[in-house]
C-alpha cells in the first residue's frame, strides 16, 4: 500500500528529518491525524503489506515497523489538537529555546537555573543549556509543584477547609 506525501508529512518528519541544532514544532489538521491513525491502526492487525512513503520526486521508502508506534503517538497528539516539537537529546539550547520548551519566559528560566542548580554553560553573555538539563527542570519544577499542592491540602485538611468527599 502506497501511501501519499500530501497525507504523511509527519511521517517525513522522523524519516527525513535532517538534524539541526533547534527544536521545530509541528502541527496537523485532527482530519489528517485521525487518517493517519486509520491507516497504522490497519498495519499492526496484520496489514500483510509493509507501509511505503513515497517522496516528492516519487521514490518510495519502506518505514520500519519500528517506527509505527511513534507514528501513532504522532497521530494520538495531532487528533487532540497538540503540537509535537522534535529535538535532538544532545542539543544545546539557548535560554529562549529552553523557556519555550518548558513555558516559561525566558527571565523565569535563567531565575529557576539559579534555583535548581541546573548546568548550564556562559558563553560570553549568553547561557546555553544542554536539552537533557533541561528537560531534568522540567521535572524537577513538576516535583516541586506536586509537593507545593499535597502540602496545601494537608494544612487545609488540618484547619477545616478541605471537604470530606474529595
Amino acid at each position: 500500500m502506497a501511501l501519499s506525501t500530501s497525507y504523511l508529512w509527519a511521517l517525513a518528519i522522523f524519516v527525513f528529518f535532517e538534524y539541526r541544532f533547534r527544536m521545530e514544532t509541528f502541527t496537523a489538521s485532527v482530519e489528517a491525524a485521525l487518517w493517519l491513525e486509520d491507516v497504522l491502526d490497519s498495519f499492526a492487525k496484520g496489514t500483510p503489506q509493509t507501509p511505503l512513503l513515497i517522496d516528492d520526486e516519487g521514490s518510495s521508502h519502506e518505514i520500519p515497523a519500528e517506527l509505527v508506534p511513534i507514528f501513532k503517538r504522532l497521530a494520538t497528539y495531532f487528533k487532540n489538537g497538540k503540537p509535537v516539537s522534535i529535538i535532538t537529546h544532545e542539543q544545546i539550547m539557548t535560554t529562549q529555546q529552553a523557556a519555550d520548551f518548558i513555558g516559561v519566559s525566558r527571565p523565569t528560566l535563567v531565575m529557576l537555573l539559579e534555583k535548581y542548580k541546573i548546568p548550564h554553560r556562559i558563553i560570553g553573555s549568553h547561557r546555553r543549556i544542554d536539552f537533557l538539563a533541561v528537560q531534568s527542570l522540567q521535572v524537577q519544577m513538576k516535583d516541586a509543584q506536586r509537593k507545593a499542592l499535597t502540602q496545601i491540602r494537608k494544612e487545609e485538611q488540618l484547619a477545616g477547609m478541605y471537604d470530606e468527599y474529595f
